[in-house]
């Protein structure tokens, strides 16, 4: 056995010892990132079957309007303003889920940087 730097403990450990701590450092980060990302995750997919239900009605609403038409300009009018508010619903819908998307990845870069404090986006490293 080589000489120890403490008793009982072989010298080339502290290479061991450190590597260990690095693994669990790198091991609570993944962790973390991972629970942060999952969270995110959640939140889009429970923001986005909230605006399927949503859309669904609007559509059977419009699909009802659309039928009690009395005239062809009745009806393209009720067409094209129903079709104007679905193209403005999906077009919220997909800016909420990419503000939570961005959330989540500037949560995760914070957490990767050491936690705390707030990141902002103009801290955040481009892809």
């Amino acid at each position: 056995m080589a000489w120890t730097t403490e008793r009982g403990v072989p010298a080339d450990c502290t290479v061991l010892t450190a590597w260990n701590a690095l693994h669990q450092t790198g091991m609570t980060t993944a962790a973390t990132a991972m629970d942060i990302w999952m969270n995110t995750l959640n939140a889009m997919y429970g923001n986005y079957v909230a605006f399927l239900n949503e859309r669904t009605q609007q559509n059977l609403a419009a699909m009802q309007s659309l039928l009690s038409s009395q005239d062809p300009v009745e009806f393209f009018a009720r067409q094209q303003s129903f079709t104007e508010k679905a193209l403005e619903s999906c077009r919220d819908e997909s800016e909420q889920l990419a503000e939570l998307a961005e959330s989540g990845m500037l949560a995760m870069a914070r957490e990767a940087r050491g936690g705390g404090g707030v990141l902002e986006e103009a801290d955040a490293v481009p892809v």
